[in-house]
């Protein structure tokens, strides 16, 4: 599972490449590699950002069925078609604007 933590980490690799970077600057071969490390590190960083959408992407989606499901149930039953149809546009905006 992707976490802050694991971005935390990624940042801080990369800012030790940085400094390595500035002590070999110009060395050729030594000089590729941080930068070869660090296009590595932001592949992997990229990776980490992704699995975190995903993760944030399926909280919220099961958070806004469960508040639909809440007003739902909030709903009288003996409610009319056209309250009915305000409660599902009410409970739509509210998702929508959070």
């Amino acid at each position: 599972m992707a976490s802050a933590a694991s971005l935390d980490a990624l940042f801080l690799k990369d800012a030790e490449l940085d400094r390595a970077g500035s002590d070999v600057a110009g060395s050729g071969d030594a000089g590729m590699d941080v930068l070869q490390r660090k296009s590595e590190l932001l592949l992997h960083r990229l990776a980490v950002w992704k699995r975190l959408e995903a993760q944030i992407a399926g909280g919220k989606a099961l958070d806004a069925a469960e508040f639909a499901e809440l007003q739902e149930a909030m709903t009288p039953p003996d409610a009319t078609g056209s309250e009915r149809a305000f409660v599902e546009m009410s409970t739509t905006a509210e998702v929508a604007g959070s």
